[in-house]
């Protein structure tokens, strides 16, 4: 929609957040210079009319300085939501991948590695990177190309591994001083994809439908974990079994609950303690309540997370999701024991909208618990 409204307007008016601040400045400024005309004329009249018709004069003079203001600002207030209108545009464009060995030279070279990761995750050029923006295009063999990319904030194929060597070298840097940075940013990305994909027509997004999706990756990141664990070191995965009369099988044991409730970074210690922030006058849900219901629940076939979601047709939903962001999870945490982490963070980000939006007589912490217990115990191993 944006891209059609904006289609017709001249690429120079693509401006810099500073140029566009700088005119917006301007433009109010015109408004009070044309106020301060009117006044002097006001004075000029006061001084050489006669004094029985300055009354009648100077209404009609304030009458015309405000109509004048609020046209002044009226055409500021269009000017300025355009801008943001383009702002928006320019930050919403994707990166195709055939520049990030291009981007990877301006990032190079970017003062600032956190400015540069912000640039990165944000897809947007910041003023600093212009010139030497100029000077790799320069060197392109497809100037023409290059500078389409350019300004459409694209970049194509060909550069996607270089880019990727860049943003995980300032990670690397970064992380010496927050190890966690990886799993922080991992985290954004996956939110942004997830939550753009549970979209409705309308472009709104269900913040039950969210909170059951993120709270189930939640628990199906903990068995995955300890499945890729299990496949690296050659070892056998550390699991007690369950088998049930309709043949399921259930999967428990301190392998499992050490990233679903017990370490430092587990599902339970990020969404309570995310949860302890939104609502610090509310008691948290009992864990060994919400546990031993779960354990209570593993063969009930009729069971329904929430009374309302059947959890054994979600598996195969949530394992297919999995596999969409496998890469993504890989990429972000190579380590398999900081995916519960990774999606510990992204369930933080959905118990916060969650919060905002649940009926009193609802609690979102003891809900995403009981799906995240739940789901991390249900036999994912054919899907992995």
């Amino acid at each position: 929609m944006l891209n059609n409204f904006f289609e017709n307007i001249p690429l120079n008016t693509l401006q810099t957040p500073e140029e566009r601040k700088h005119n917006y400045k301007l433009s109010i400024r015109n408004v009070w210079l044309h106020a301060l005309k009117i006044f002097l004329l006001a004075v000029i009249v006061f001084v050489f009319f006669k004094r029985e018709d300055i009354e009648t004069l100077l209404f009609l003079l304030v009458l015309l300085t405000i109509s004048l203001i609020i046209v002044c600002l009226k055409d500021c207030y269009k000017i300025r939501k355009v801008y943001k209108q383009l702002e928006k545009l320019c930050v919403s464009t994707q990166h195709t991948p055939e520049h990030k060995e291009t981007m990877d030279q301006v990032f190079k070279q970017a003062p600032d590695n956190k400015k540069a990761e912000k640039t990165y995750v944000n897809n947007q050029h910041t003023p600093e990177h212009k010139e030497t923006m100029n000077q790799v295009f320069k060197q392109a063999p497809d100037n023409k190309k290059a500078e389409e990319t350019y300004v459409n904030n694209q970049h194509t194929p060909e550069h996607k591994e270089t880019m990727d060597q860049v943003f995980k070298q300032t990670l690397d840097k970064t992380a010496t001083e927050d190890p966690l940075i990886y799993a922080k940013v991992g985290a954004k990305e996956i939110w942004h994809v997830l939550t753009t994909a549970l979209k409705d027509s309308d472009g709104r997004i269900n913040a039950t439908n969210v909170l059951l999706w993120t709270s189930g990756l939640s628990g199906i990141a903990c068995q995955a974990s300890v499945w890729e664990k299990a496949k690296q070191t050659g070892t056998k995965a550390q699991f007690v079994v369950a088998k049930v009369k309709s043949g399921r099988n259930f999967y428990l044991g301190d392998a499992l609950n050490k990233p679903l409730l017990e370490s430092q970074y587990s599902i339970w210690s990020l969404a309570a303690g995310v949860y302890r922030k939104l609502a610090p006058s509310k008691p948290l849900p009992d864990l060994s309540e919400l546990v031993t219901h779960c354990m209570n629940m593993i063969g009930n076939e009729e069971y329904l997370v929430w009374g309302e979601v059947n959890p054994y047709n979600m598996i195969s939903e949530y394992a297919k999701t999995w596999k969409v962001l496998e890469s993504k999870i890989k990429y972000s945490c190579s380590n398999p024991d900081h995916w519960p982490l990774l999606f510990g963070l992204v369930l933080q980000m959905a118990l916060e909208m969650a919060y905002k939006v649940m009926p009193e007589n609802k609690n979102c912490l003891e809900m995403a618990m009981e799906n995240a217990l739940f789901t991390a115990k249900q036999d994912i191993k054919d899907f992995l």
